[in-house]
């Protein structure tokens, strides 16, 4: 019996879903945060910016991997906005990032380095790794 490709990219989704889940602590980038994934679901806590609330879907298929986070509850000039970002999982605990500017329909093709561009590379770790 063969697997059908939206079988395939589902099976693939809920692997990715499975290793972003839980607590990441911040590493290095210009925007300190901390980050929780549960299920659908994600809060982004950034120092002197506010948290954010809300549900995500990842594409793991993408290189780098894209991440659509739609912002439920946070600040009020981003709530309801949908933020296009891009991600990276590696050995299972670190996680680079970089979140799309909230409510624009474009998405970064690389990552920036470090301290370039107007959105920064943020980098984390799995907490208690």
């Amino acid at each position: 019996m063969s697997v059908s490709a939206p079988e395939a990219q589902g099976t693939l989704v809920q692997a990715e879903l499975k290793k972003l889940e839980g607590e990441w602590e911040f590493i290095s980038g210009r925007w300190p945060a901390t980050m929780t994934f549960a299920g659908d679901t994600f809060t982004v806590r950034f120092e002197g910016r506010g948290t954010y609330r809300g549900t995500f879907t990842v594409d793991p298929s993408r290189c780098p991997a894209a991440m659509d986070m739609k912002i439920d509850q946070g600040p009020p000039q981003h709530k309801g906005l949908m933020a296009l970002c891009i991600y990276t999982i590696e050995d299972d605990d670190w996680l680079w990032w970089t979140p799309g500017d909230p409510g624009k329909n474009e998405r970064l093709a690389t990552f920036p380095l470090h301290g370039e561009g107007e959105l920064p590379l943020l980098v984390f770790r799995r907490a208690g790794s």
